[in-house]
């Protein structure tokens, strides 16, 4: 086997491993993180799981507020006026994110990090 021919061949191989990768994050609700991806929660069985993040603007101020429901109906929200990071990083949600939020560890009303991740990994929400 030719040289060229080992690489295409590790090329395609590689290319396989990670083809179609997909993820389901049910939304989980703990004391201080909540996490999931939309889709798998519009996708779940029970009619509990939600998690999303709105992002609100007049014009006296701007806030973004994010919120989970695990599959036990517990929940978790938090709040953020002041960072501007957070309300750009919120613009990026699609149909396909998956979020990740903490609480503020001096104010547990408060969000103290907030992410999204969109990547093909994670399925869209289905009807």
């Amino acid at each position: 086997m030719t040289k060229r021919n080992i690489i295409a061949a590790l090329l395609a191989m590689s290319a396989s491993a990670f083809a179609g990768a997909k993820y389901n994050y049910s939304v989980y609700v703990g004391t201080t993180l909540s996490w999931g991806a939309m889709g798998t929660a519009r996708a779940s069985a029970d009619n509990y799981q939600y998690i999303g993040c709105t992002k609100y603007a007049n014009n006296s101020y701007s806030s973004v507020t994010c919120t989970a429901h695990d599959s036990t109906g517990k929940a978790m929200s938090c709040y953020s006026r002041t960072n501007a990071e957070m309300k750009d990083v919120v613009s990026g949600i699609s149909d396909g994110a998956y979020i990740a939020f903490q609480l503020d560890s001096n104010d547990n009303t408060k969000c103290g990090m907030v992410q999204v991740d969109v990547s093909s990994a994670h399925a869209p929400p289905q009807p």
